[in-house]
């Protein structure tokens, strides 16, 4: 199974959080599953704009070339999130 998971946690100093985080990574991945780890607060990522690009010129394709791509990707091609 591919799993993804979405570390939402913004603060790098919430040390135990993202070591949960990586835990579960860690007993997902030996038990089999494909696990894509993403740590949201490292990642480029642009807010919404409302043009609606995405809907009608370049369907499912944000305007904005930021790792949102990545991220949708990711959670597209996962059995699990």
């Amino acid at each position: 199974m591919k799993v993804a998971i979405l570390n939402g946690n913004p603060k790098a100093e919430n040390a135990s959080f993202d070591k949960y985080m990586n835990d579960l990574s860690d007993q997902l991945t030996s038990s089999g599953h494909e696990v894509n780890n993403l740590k949201l607060r490292d990642l480029d990522l642009a807010y919404c704009i409302g043009c609606l690009d995405c809907w009608v010129k370049t369907p499912g394709i944000c305007k904005t070339d930021d790792d949102g791509r990545e991220v949708s990707r990711v959670y597209i091609n996962s059995d699990f999130v």
